[in-house]
């Protein structure tokens, strides 16, 4: 294990609750949320499991229960969840309008609707839904 790797896992005895990524020796991944982790061991839950998996490490190199030599990693971040504005939901005016005549009102009775022309079936709405 290089200096580097050294310090990354050495900063995960902090990271409970953060997602890891385990790599077999035979390629195959799995991903674990670390629920702790001491200078020489670590206790993750896979996916989809019951039970808690304990990691050893042993010369540098992190063993499995059955004693197969597997590599962990902190997975990547989730990307954020993306940030909307007020003009993501503005709707177009005729459409709006339509919108705002169909409401009943206290002091008059209902009214048919205003006419509107349909756009054609493959025209988006300007300004609506885009």
């Amino acid at each position: 294990m290089t200096g580097a790797q050294e310090a990354a896992c050495c900063s995960m005895a902090s990271r409970a609750n953060e997602t890891m990524i385990i790599t077999y020796q035979d390629g195959q991944q799995a991903e674990a949320i670390l629920l702790e982790m001491t200078g020489s061991e670590a206790r993750l839950l896979l996916r989809g499991a019951a039970d808690v998996e304990v990691f050893t490490k042993f010369h540098d190199a992190w063993i499995s229960e059955t004693c197969e030599p597997v590599t962990l990693r902190l997975a990547a971040p989730k990307p954020a969840a993306p940030e909307y504005r007020d003009t993501d939901f503005v709707c177009h005016p005729d459409l709006a309008a339509r919108l705002i005549a169909m409401l009943p009102t206290d002091s008059e009775p209902a009214t048919a609707l205003p006419s509107m022309p349909r756009p054609a079936d493959d025209a988006p709405l300007a300004g609506c839904c885009a």
